[in-house]
């Protein structure tokens, strides 16, 4: 788990998110780590649209993702992030808990991209300076 403050959502599995054997489809993982991150990102105090709005993209440079337990149709679950930041980089890191217990979890590298020049920027100092309150108020 990253050093960042821990963010959480509770989401019910529904019957689009089952795959033919009764599981959690391994796709949907990716879809609740969206979530969470974008919870994370609007605890903290920016979204997508305040990143886009300067003209930059978050766009991800490695993701890692392991799979505990298989999640089965009508649990309940919570889903964490938190996030961490480097000078060009956005560490995010994933658990997926069904009443308390490990049942996934992932890492994610991301980085702003100028939408203009296709360069990766530093992180703008507003949003690292957010996240690092974010995580600093918690410690």
């Amino acid at each position: 788990m990253a050093d960042g403050k821990e963010v959480s959502l509770n989401y019910k599995v529904r019957r689009r998110d089952i795959d033919d054997y009764g599981y959690l489809n391994n796709a949907r993982y990716s879809s609740l780590y969206e979530m969470g991150r974008q919870e994370l990102q609007n605890m903290i105090g920016f979204n997508d649209g305040d990143i886009t709005k300067r003209g930059l993209t978050q766009r991800y440079s490695k993701a890692h993702f392991d799979f505990e337990t298989p999640i089965k149709k009508k649990w309940g679950i919570q889903v964490c992030a938190s996030v961490t930041c480097e000078k060009v980089r956005l560490s995010y890191s994933y658990r997926v808990l069904y009443k308390g217990e490990v049942m996934a979890t992932a890492t994610a590298k991301s980085c702003l991209v100028n939408e203009e020049t296709e360069k990766i920027i530093r992180i703008p100092g507003d949003i690292a300076d957010k996240i690092n309150s974010f995580n600093q108020s918690f410690k």
